[in-house]
């Protein structure tokens, strides 16, 4: 049996691979994630600030620091002076949680991450607990931290957005015609009349698409960082995310959230792949498959939940393209299992594996209804 379903794999994996579909959806989304990673719309006083902003990189934020800086700047449009330009990266940081007309103080940095920090609980209806959660693991983050450039990392980051974007329609695209492309060509009843046209069939042509997407989309991933990496290097990967989103209470370094990043997309990869191949044999339709997966998203982005409505609005963040944003890093909203309370980018990738599995069993039994 085991024999069989290999050699079903590597056919079914061969169907998928030699689709004129494919072969240009994929070409084209490569090339995507090169054009991203090389960042060909920067211009030279991009590239000339990816140089100054390095020229601090180990500097503690202190009230020195923050002297210096401000001496320098004078006013924020001091920013726009090229011997300023090192200080954009700093700047961003200590004033996105400035109140007033200037900072102080490193000391009124601080106290305002934690003021932030908590405002942005009371408005996501965090409960006790949740609070105390939080507070211990603000207690684990060294303070006063320490500036790593962290532009090009930054911009990884974000650009991961766009990967899991690509999950979605690699998946939608290529995968849609996994089980409708037999009832198109009326070879299902051809196929359900051999030996191995089964059980053995489904588990090949879901592992099929399952190993095209997961591989493609951490190969899109690669190039992407190769070619950031080419155009601005890929350092400030030990700085703390708090350079990003200061007020934010996760203990974790910019290598650490890609790695999540990283984590959160190829799981919600696996649960896009079973979407698309179990709609494909619910509804033996491939244009069906692609319009339901991309109006999914569409709604998923369009429509706004109010925070009031915390179950459905944090159910909505759990989506992968809001998840592995670098603005979750602020959404505090914790799930409770068994007594203890978990962040959310933990328990995702287990909910979109489990959710997969689920529509794995419901297009294997639209699958066996079909064999009439």
């Amino acid at each position: 049996m085991m024999k069989s379903i290999r050699e079903l794999y590597r056919f079914e994996l061969y169907k998928i691979l030699h689709s004129k579909l494919t072969v240009s959806f994929v070409l084209i989304l490569a090339a995507l994630s090169v054009i991203m990673g090389l960042q060909l719309s920067k211009g030279a006083r991009d590239l000339i600030i990816y140089d100054e902003v390095r020229t601090l990189n180990g500097l503690v934020i202190n009230d020195e620091t923050v002297d210096r800086m401000n001496a320098d700047l004078v006013n924020i449009d001091g920013l726009e002076k090229e011997e300023n330009y090192k200080y954009m990266g700093l700047a961003h940081t200590v004033n996105m949680i400035n109140e007033g007309d200037g900072l102080n103080s490193a000391e009124q940095f601080y106290q305002n991450r934690l003021k932030f920090q908590h405002l942005n609980m009371e408005e996501l209806r965090l409960s006790d607990g949740e609070k105390q959660w939080w507070t211990q693991q603000e207690a684990e983050i060294q303070k006063p931290f320490v500036y790593v450039p962290q532009l090009n990392v930054k911009t990884f980051a974000e650009y991961m957005t766009n990967i899991c974007l690509m999950a979605i329609l690699l998946t939608a695209i290529c995968l849609s015609g996994v089980f409708a492309g037999e009832y198109r060509k009326n070879m299902d009843q051809l196929m359900f009349s051999c030996r191995n046209g089964r059980r053995q069939t489904f588990v090949a042509k879901i592992a099929a698409g399952m190993t095209f997407s997961i591989v493609w989309i951490l190969l899109f991933t690669i190039l992407l960082a190769l070619s950031l990496w080419l155009r601005t290097g890929l350092d400030g990967l030990s700085g703390v995310i708090q350079l990003e989103v200061p007020y934010s209470a996760y203990n974790l370094s910019f290598l650490q959230f890609i790695g999540i990043q990283i984590i959160i997309v190829v799981t919600a990869t696996v649960l896009f792949a079973a979407m698309a191949m179990a709609l494909s044999a619910i509804f033996k339709n491939g244009v069906a498959v692609m319009g339901t997966m991309v109006g999914i998203y569409l709604i998923s982005q369009f429509v706004n939940i109010p925070l009031k409505f915390r179950l459905i609005s944090q159910v909505k963040a759990m989506f992968p393209t809001e998840l592995i944003t670098v603005w979750s890093l602020a959404d505090f909203r914790l799930i409770k299992i068994a007594g203890n309370y978990h962040s959310m980018y933990s328990v995702a990738p287990a909910i979109y594996i489990i959710i997969a599995i689920v529509l794995v069993l419901a297009g294997h039994l639209a699958f066996k209804q079909s064999q009439r």
